[in-house]
């Protein structure tokens, strides 16, 4: 008869054997990656690639500012300005801030990419539009390249400050703007915060690990695209919103500037599109939800081309001028024997005294007037007399 050592002996290898047969659930401690959108998106897959493109990428996130000790965000955040308490100390007080910087590192580990921290939410996730305003201004002056604006689950004064028109300054600068649909369970055409709808703004719903849409998350006409908000884990706190959301997609356009060679808003957008598969109705899910592994894929190696510089606009001059010459640094002028006094060029016509414009003497030709739509101002005493 065995003896109860041998026993206890044999059950323990028995259940070593059958652990080391049972399979890694994704969020387990053998998971390297904390939040499951990483693999859920395909973000693993591009940074565990061997092969590799160049290229830096910024990114500017507002919120309650980041915990920088965070040793999951060692070397990835630049501390900019606080608004809240004005001042350049923009450390975290609230924890929703480091959370969203925890999942951008995440989907950009190994890559040079780096967070800029503007806190204009407080320690109770408060935030006044001046705030924001000022902040919004900060990450354009910075050059940043990505926008990540999370605020669904963050309170937002509310004085009527028009957001549409910010974000459109966010893109014509050359960024490309992440903002969250919302959660309040209504449709995204209730506030200029979510309601934007054009090419470089991105809006971005919440998804559940079921693929099943967030119940709090606003729908809408202008959802982009839809991203992992439920349940997921950071460094920090565990969030649900679609905050959460727009944090993973400002990763993943970080990710397609890199492996696509282009900062130009639209053009990123319509590359990250491209990788998006749909899972359902557009109000709620828009294009569907990035595959990443499809950057893998082909990589455009060439950079955008350098823009031909747009040449001055050149007078060409008239066969029947009375008389021409220079009014500006870059303005001309040509009176043609119509009566037309046609001035164009670029900038600031000069400013005269009484004693006339150089068409002074012929003003009693003059009949009409001609401005290029390059002049930006009308000197003083130009039409004295005519």
């Amino acid at each position: 008869m065995r003896s109860a050592v041998t026993r206890t002996l044999a059950w323990t290898v028995f259940f070593a054997v059958l652990l080391t047969l049972m399979p890694l659930s994704a969020g387990t401690a053998e998971d390297k990656y904390l939040s499951w959108g990483i693999r859920y998106l395909e973000a693993d897959t591009v940074i565990e690639a061997e092969d590799k493109p160049s290229g830096s990428v910024k990114i500017a996130l507002i919120d309650t500012g980041v915990d920088a000790s965070n040793s999951a965000l060692s070397g990835r955040v630049v501390m900019k300005r606080d608004f809240v308490n004005n001042d350049d100390d923009s450390d975290d007080d609230n924890g929703h801030g480091t959370s969203m910087a925890g999942i951008i590192a995440e989907m950009t580990e190994g890559f040079n990419v780096k967070i800029y921290v503007y806190k204009a939410f407080d320690d109770k996730g408060e935030a006044t539009e001046n705030d924001l305003m000022y902040a919004l201004i900060q990450a354009k002056d910075d050059d940043c390249d990505v926008l990540c604006f999370p605020f669904a689950d963050l309170k937002v004064e509310d004085t009527g400050f028009n957001y549409t028109a910010a974000y459109a300054e966010m893109k014509s600068s050359g960024m490309t703007v992440c903002i969250p649909a919302g959660d309040d369970s209504t449709t995204t055409s209730q506030s200029t915060l979510t309601s934007c709808d054009m090419d470089g703004v991105i809006v971005v719903s919440a998804i559940k690990s079921d693929e099943s849409f967030y119940s709090s998350g606003n729908t809408g006409d202008n959802i982009d695209m839809a991203a992992p908000g439920s349940n997921v884990e950071t460094c920090a706190l565990k969030v649900s919103s679609t905050s959460a959301a727009c944090a993973h997609i400002a990763g993943a356009y970080a990710l397609t500037m890199i492996y696509r060679n282009t900062k130009t808003p639209p053009k990123v957008e319509a590359c990250l599109k491209e990788t998006c598969r749909s899972i359902g109705d557009r109000s709620k899910f828009g294009s569907g939800v990035p595959q990443l592994s499809a950057l893998l894929d082909i990589y455009d190696v060439t950079p955008d081309p350098t823009p031909e510089p747009t040449p001055e606009p050149v007078f060409t001059p008239d066969p029947s001028i009375i008389t021409s010459g220079k009014c500006g640094a870059n303005c001309d002028y040509a009176l043609l024997t119509d009566g037309t006094l046609k001035i164009v060029g670029t900038g600031a016509m000069n400013d005269y005294d009484d004693n006339g414009a150089p068409w002074f003497q012929y003003c009693d030709q003059v009949k009409t007037v001609s401005v290029g739509e390059g002049i930006t101002s009308i000197g003083a005493y130009a039409y004295y007399m005519c």
